[in-house]
């Protein structure tokens, strides 16, 4: 059970809770460290996820549990079955 004011807890706030865990399941590839090709592409690779994972971090904090309830409350009583679409 939540006690607290929904509206001042943010997706942030959980996520720094939680212990911020990795926000994507893909990464770079290091099977030949050695090849210049890899190690170029693994850069690039780094730049856009650490962009992509600041843009996320920040929309965390928009986000509010009472927002996230408030749109839970919304489907339930339009009939979603709780199948995401």
């Amino acid at each position: 059970m939540i006690t607290c004011d929904l509206e001042q807890v943010t997706l942030l706030d959980i996520y720094k809770a939680v212990g911020q865990p990795s926000l994507f399941a893909i990464g770079n590839e290091h099977s030949n460290p050695d090849c210049m090709i890899e190690q170029v592409v693994n850069l690039a690779v780094d730049d856009a996820l650490r962009e992509a994972a600041s843009v996320l971090v920040e929309r965390f904090r928009t986000i509010s549990l009472g927002e996230l309830n408030r749109l839970f409350d919304e489907r339930r009583a339009a009939g979603h079955d709780g199948s995401i679409s």
